[in-house]
């Protein structure tokens, strides 16, 4: 379940602590998930050694400060350049936190314009990995029943570079508009709008630059598509404006930069401070295919995702229960989805894995490592192959006590779940951790600034049919709290549009451990109306710890 936020650019970290993850127990899983085949290859592996990209011979590189506009504390330290890999544009972002964190970025550019293949990693200040992102632009791989056909010239979901903005609008004279698409999550796109306003001298060490003015700013239309016109008016003036100064002068280095990194995120305010022309190193000028050229420069493989690995669907171990539940569209029941979840014992800890399979084929795998008991993840991973076996897309993400806590974010709460997936019993876990009968919280991380929360409360028993048995169920209610999501925007106007954010109904078994029967809702927002039912459930018999290749 995957709720959506606009971030991008200087992005530093995400996280914060809940387990001690120096400990023995966490080693032992972290080898475990390694044997069941569910990180390395296709998911990035946490026992790799980091991996910093350097620019190759002869490139112009840049280096920019990031200050929060509130009190000039510093945010990040960036360096960035482009390369051309294999004849292909790659662009390279390598951002450093005060603590000594560090995140990687790099985007393979299309020639039409869009991202064709991005990754990412985030290391703690001892060079551990805490997270990593793969994302590649396969139209039909992407493409689920409910969903807008996407553009080609598509950016991954919260990752756009830095010189997407001047490229939108190309050297065009004062008043050119062009256009950013991000990928909104597995269901929708949206529209970022950027225009040319004027022109400015900038002052730098590197001397004094002419600059052009891109100012960005995300479009309500598309942003807020279900939403009554009128509303969508009201919410304009509160969705920020990013300002991005760009060199006339190639390779148009970003000179200054003063805006939000998403929302709601805090204001900062860039600046180029040293530009630099790159030395010989041991891997400059890689010739051959993408992937072999990212491949020599270490940009795929341990703790990055390897984007030939072959699937590996993990089997039950013998003795666990598994759902099978399928869904489908709300508004004309076609099917879109079929799901096997089961649990496992994982040392101390418990194991939840969720397979998926699309009608036209494409295959997913969720994995989550959870507390026995009480709320929160400690680690996650994601992957997604399309129905030729091709891996399209994979997360990883573990809730450190080694990451930085990044100048000017929310104070993270210990039960906290990523953006990238959470569990579909995470709300019974909650409801179950809570005292008393009113309302609990599921804390789900949406930006390395920033959380929201999604309100949980119980509403009722009833007995549910499905192909699965009658079974007598717990409702569960739950809806995004709106404060969460929008903390700058007047009360009124909050509970004005509340409305608009839907709620969801779940009906989980009233005997433990509690799985899902039911579910009506969408799966994230924005994300069409789907219903979930179990279908069957069974006992799994021969014991396997490796995982089956196809």
């Amino acid at each position: 379940m995957k709720f959506f936020v606009i971030c991008a650019l200087v992005c530093c970290c995400c996280a914060a602590p809940s387990a001690s993850y120096c400990d023995t127990s966490a080693l032992q899983f972290e080898d475990q998930l390694a044997k069941r085949g569910l990180t390395g290859g296709a998911v990035g592996d946490f026992r790799a050694p980091a991996r910093i990209p350097q620019p190759d011979e002869g490139m112009s590189v840049s280096e920019i400060v990031a200050d929060l506009a509130q009190n000039g504390d510093e945010a990040g330290r960036a360096t960035l350049w482009r390369e051309d890999l294999a004849g292909h544009t790659t662009e390279f972002m390598v951002t450093r936190a005060p603590g000594g964190q560090t995140l990687v970025q790099y985007w393979v550019l299309r020639a039409g314009g869009g991202c064709a293949l991005y990754q990412s990693v985030v290391y703690s200040k001892d060079g551990r990995l805490v997270t990593q992102d793969f994302w590649r632009n396969d139209p039909q791989a992407l493409k689920r029943a409910g969903a807008p056909d996407f553009p080609p010239d598509l950016f991954p979901t919260n990752a756009l570079p830095i010189g997407a903005f001047y490229d939108a609008v190309g050297r065009g004279a004062d008043g050119t508009t062009g256009k950013v698409e991000l990928q909104a999550g597995p269901y929708d796109y949206i529209q970022l709008d950027a225009w040319v306003d004027g022109a400015e001298k900038i002052a730098t060490p590197a001397g004094t630059l002419d600059t052009v003015r891109v100012v960005m700013r995300p479009n309500v239309d598309s942003v807020l598509k279900s939403w009554p016109a009128m509303f969508r008016k009201l919410a304009l003036p509160f969705i920020p404006k990013d300002y991005f100064y760009f060199n006339t002068t190639p390779p148009h280095q970003l000179v200054k930069f003063e805006g939000a990194i998403g929302y709601p995120a805090p204001t900062l305010k860039a600046r180029l401070t040293k530009t630099w022309t790159a030395p010989a190193t041991a891997t400059s000028r890689v010739g051959g295919d993408l992937e072999r050229a990212l491949a020599t420069r270490g940009l795929i493989g341990g703790v990055m995702a390897d984007p030939d690995a072959s699937l590996r669907q993990p089997e039950p171990a013998a003795g666990s229960v598994v759902d099978e539940i399928a869904m489908t569209l709300s508004a004309t029941h076609q099917p879109m989805t079929t799901y096997r979840i089961w649990h496992e014992a994982l040392g101390a800890y418990v194991l939840e894995i969720q397979e998926t399979l699309s009608p036209a084929g494409q295959v997913g795998i969720n994995f989550w490592v959870l507390p026995r008991e009480g709320r929160g993840c400690l680690v996650a991973g994601v992957e997604n192959y399309s129905r030729e076996g091709r891996l399209v897309s994979s997360n990883l993400w573990r809730d450190d006590p080694a990451t930085l806590r990044i100048p000017g974010a929310m104070a993270f709460p210990d039960d906290l779940y990523p953006n990238i997936s959470i569990p579909i019993d995470a709300f019974f876990r909650a409801l179950d951790a809570h005292d008393g009968d009113g309302v609990a919280k599921v804390n789900l991380q949406v930006s390395p600034y920033t959380y929201i929360s999604l309100d949980t409360w119980r509403a009722g028993n009833e007995t549910v049919t499905t192909d699965g048995g009658s079974i007598a169920a717990d409702k569960v209610a739950v809806r995004a709290d709106v404060a969460s999501i929008l903390p700058s925007w007047p009360s009124a106007l909050r509970s004005a549009v509340a409305p608009f954010f839907p709620k969801l109904m779940l009906d989980y078994d009233s005997a433990a451990p509690h799985d899902l029967i039911d579910f009506h809702g969408p799966l994230g927002w924005p994300a069409p109306t789907v219903d979930l039912q179990l279908t069957r459930r069974y006992v799994a018999g021969a014991p396997t710890q490796s995982a089956s290749t196809r």
